[in-house]
């Protein structure tokens, strides 16, 4: 089944992973396998979200957060726009870059975190999480 307004399909039944799977499921292979042209595409849409979003937020001091950062690059380019940068997901893969000083990760399940209200300018989950859990995310 394919979610309204969205390209994510659901399966039925759910499937169920535990911390074990999620380990193996995003290993270190995980994002091992980009072309050039890949990694130049995904760096210039990254770049052009964050222009967009900022459009939304014209005040200094945005702080960032990157729900299932996944290789990190979003929390570069957040930092690297001098942002207070914050990744969270459930597996570290992050690249080098993404373990700057600057770069707060926290390794944990989203929706079982508990964060401060209202702490953030701006969220991401570019490649995380379905349709059904932006609604628990963003309400």
């Amino acid at each position: 089944m394919q979610g309204s307004n969205c390209k994510v399909y659901f399966v039925a039944p759910q499937i169920s992973f535990n911390d074990e799977h999620y380990e193996k499921l995003y290993n270190n292979e995980y994002f091992s396998s980009q072309t050039n042209w890949l990694i130049h595409k995904r760096a210039k849409e990254l770049s052009q979200r964050f222009d967009r979003a900022l459009s939304f937020l014209p005040k200094k001091n945005i702080s960032f957060l990157d729900i299932g950062a996944g290789e990190g690059k979003t929390l570069v380019e957040g930092l690297n726009r001098g942002w207070y940068v914050t990744g969270i997901d459930i597996v570290d893969n992050r690249i080098n870059d993404a373990k700057e000083d600057g770069i707060k990760f926290i390794r944990a399940k989203f929706l079982e975190y508990e964060f401060p209200k209202n702490h953030f300018d701006f969220l991401s989950r570019f490649c995380s999480g379905t349709c059904s859990q932006s609604k628990r995310i963003f309400t």
